[in-house]
């Protein structure tokens, strides 16, 4: 399923705006174990692992096992770590959608 489904431009952006409320209330009671350095570190992981997930067509596994070791690494739930993946994921996709559609890297800038 693709994050960005609806013809209207906001649609994007909706999406990543409830991705994000859900991510900071989920992550909100490990705040302090995600500015440790081992949450950085997992944080770090799942930006990686969401900015080549978006990149690639393939499968999504390598993500989720990214989720499951930036979970074990930093002491963070899945749950949460799984919302923050969700929300990368999405601004990374958007990313890519809006480089696509400049005039300057090829596309028709509608």
């Amino acid at each position: 399923m693709s994050v960005f489904n609806s013809s209207t431009p906001q649609s994007g952006s909706k999406k990543i705006t409830r991705l994000m409320k859900r991510a900071e209330s989920k992550m909100a009671p490990h705040m302090d174990k995600f500015q440790s350095p081992d949450g950085m570190m997992a944080g770090l992981l799942i930006s990686g692992a969401a900015a080549i997930a978006a990149q690639s067509k393939g499968s999504k596994k390598p993500l989720k096992q990214a989720i499951k070791e930036a979970s074990k690494m930093s002491g963070i739930p899945l749950g949460a770590m799984t919302a923050h993946a969700e929300c990368s994921l999405a601004m990374c996709k958007m990313s890519i959608q809006m480089q696509r559609s400049t005039p300057f890297m090829g596309g028709d800038n509608e």
